[in-house]
């Protein structure tokens, strides 16, 4: 097949949007009538049966990771299929670019920017980690920037699920060099802190526009990672660049906990920020500018003893108890009882703290008290005065949009709301007629409410049209309608869900059939949580566990046990708790063996 042609399963392929280790396209689902992304699984050319088998194993387990996550800032996964021998998932079609185009063409990015793109990273890292699954790869090519703003984590295919046994040996290595922790690096057992120092390096290049461990090989970047620390981004203000230190720590236990607590660290300084933005740079530290790195405490991966350790057979450090510590870090004056400039013989001239009975001299007040009085008064008018016109002009707003709101309401009031009566009254008597007079009335309505509540009318109608039709097909699609007129009626998507499971028990090819009990089991979840949940719409889940029980059987028939393993899980989250629905599924989990 030529990319960018054609079709992969039942996707109709539009054009190949991307190709490295795999190729991924823009394709068209007709089922769904939605653009998807695809992506195909490719094999190496010369590759043994053994690697075939580990990148179809690694290529099932990303769907299986992704897959199994539901979250704002995680790609979401539809499928995993098989054309022939192809192996391909579809997942949403993402607009925008990646952090990687974006850091290409602009550099680096603002503080605020690039904290709060990593606050959303972070936020679906939480999210995996809770679910076992460690991402492994974060770096600016794996964060897809949407137009509107939100961030999405792609590519999960080296991500390791906690709760799996792994699938590579000890000490092999997955990941991209410079964004890898030092465990990583060293082949070592990870966990989710891993990912939050890919993260530190991801947040520390997109405020620089350059890596924070640089080199020409994969060994002089390893090195870096595990021995040298970066000096502080320069535009970095002192919150975040000691954040920033936190999340490269070369010790696991010296990051952040979690990504949790890594993301609630960030939101503080950012918010702190914003109310103070004239923070100060980082201190300067000794050494930093000569070698330009900062110098290294304690490394878990260093062959070197710890600098904590005292060297062997050295001397005992014999050390003077002084009177006090200076707080101000640094030793000031002449040793005590000597005149200025003059030392005790013998005596190395050293300086020494000041005693502690020692005061420093009043310094002299930037203004007089009666200036300083008036500006702390004035500041106090100011302040007041600028609160009270601001929430002047909040009240004008409000009260400018709320008497525009009852405006269009008195207006839909004399020209809708006789009309609708009457629609409304059409319903039952003649569907056709009703659903005529509700689509005029729904494009001319001008409040809100009115449009919501024409809107569901117009669903209802769609739904007693199709309630009286004698053909499957037609009153799936009036159903379809009822969906589209309203997106918040649970019952358009039970009724849709229905008639799409009765069209896939008439269907006696397995695929067609697999297809149909699939959009049945997406419309009937749907149904349930807008009416409250599988707790509020018992009846409801019962149906929706047991659609997704048949699609499971299917699915296994075809030997396509992950999806089964997915929707067999997700009937377990709607049967209710004993029921015949619950029992079914825990069986064939147990025939997939676990």
């Amino acid at each position: 097949m030529e990319s960018g042609s054609g079709t992969l399963g039942k996707y109709q392929i539009i054009r190949e949007i991307a190709r490295s280790n795999d190729i991924v396209y823009e394709a068209w689902d007709p089922a769904m009538n939605r653009r998807v992304a695809l992506k195909e699984l490719m094999m190496p050319t010369g590759a043994s049966d053994k690697q075939k088998q580990e990148r179809i194993a690694r290529f099932q387990r990303e769907a299986k990771a992704a897959g199994s996550l539901a979250h704002p800032n995680i790609v979401t996964i539809y499928e995993v299929g098989i054309d022939g021998d192809r192996f391909f998932l579809a997942m949403e079609y993402l607009e925008g670019q990646t952090l990687r185009n974006r850091l290409d063409a602009e550099g680096f990015l603002k503080q605020d920017e690039a904290i709060e793109i990593m606050l959303q990273v972070l936020d679906g890292l939480a999210y995996a980690h809770e679910k076992g699954v460690i991402h492994r790869d974060i770096k600016p090519d794996n964060i897809q920037l949407l137009p509107d703003g939100r961030v999405k984590i792609t590519d999960f295919g080296i991500a390791r699920l906690t709760f799996e046994p792994t699938l590579t040996v000890d000490g092999q290595i997955f990941g991209t060099p410079s964004y890898m922790s030092p465990e990583q690096v060293v082949g070592r057992d990870i966990d989710h802190r891993s990912d939050l120092f890919s993260c530190g390096v991801v947040l520390y290049e997109a405020l620089t526009g350059r890596k924070p461990f640089g080199g020409d090989s994969v060994v002089s970047i390893s090195h870096e990672i595990m021995h040298l620390d970066p000096p502080d981004p320069p535009q970095a203000s002192f919150s975040v660049a000691q954040l920033l230190r936190r999340a490269l720590e070369k010790s696991p236990e010296l990051r952040f906990a979690s990504a949790k607590v890594m993301a609630s660290a960030f939101r503080e300084a950012l918010a702190a920020l914003r109310a103070d933005p004239t923070v100060a740079a980082p201190p300067t530290i000794p050494g930093a500018a000569a070698t330009g790195q900062m110098p290294t405490l304690f490394n878990p991966y260093s062959a070197g003893p710890s600098p904590y350790q005292p060297t062997p057979n050295a001397p005992p450090v014999i050390t003077t108890p002084t009177a006090a510590a200076n707080p101000y870090g640094q030793q000031y004056g002449q040793p005590y009882g000597q005149p200025y400039g003059q030392t005790t013989t013998g005596m190395p001239n050293v300086p020494i703290p000041y005693p502690p009975d020692w005061i420093a001299p009043p310094r002299k007040p930037l203004f007089k008290p009666e200036t300083a009085e008036f500006l702390r008064k004035t500041t106090w008018v100011v302040i007041i005065g600028g609160a009270i016109i601001a929430l002047g002009f909040a009240i004008v707003s409000g009260l400018t949009v709320a008497a525009d709101r009852q405006q269009k309401e008195r207006a839909d009031e004399a020209t809708v709301a006789r009309s609708y009566e009457s629609a409304v009254e059409l319903i039952e008597q003649d569907p056709n007629a009703a659903i005529a007079e509700l689509t005029s009335l729904v494009s001319t309505a001008q409040s809100d409410s009115w449009r919501a509540k024409l809107s569901r009318a117009l669903s209802d109608a769609y739904i007693e049209r199709a309630e009286r039709s004698t053909n499957l097909d037609s009153a799936r699609t009036d159903y379809l309608n009822a969906v589209n007129a309203d997106t918040s009626n649970p019952t358009a998507y039970a009724k849709l869900g229905t008639a799409e499971a009765e069209i896939a028990a008439e269907s006696s090819d397995l695929n067609e059939k697999a297809q149909w009990l699939d959009q049945a089991r997406e419309h009937l979840a749907v149904a349930v949580q807008l009416s409250g949940g599988p707790q509020q719409a018992t009846d409801l889940a019962r149906q929706t566990s047991s659609v997704c029980n048949q699609l499971a059987r299917i699915l296994m028939t075809q030997s396509r046990w992950m999806d089964a393993e997915l929707v067999i899980r997700q009937s377990l989250e709607f049967a209710p708790e004993g029921s015949e629905q619950a029992k079914t599924a825990a069986d064939l989990l147990t025939k997939l063996g676990y």
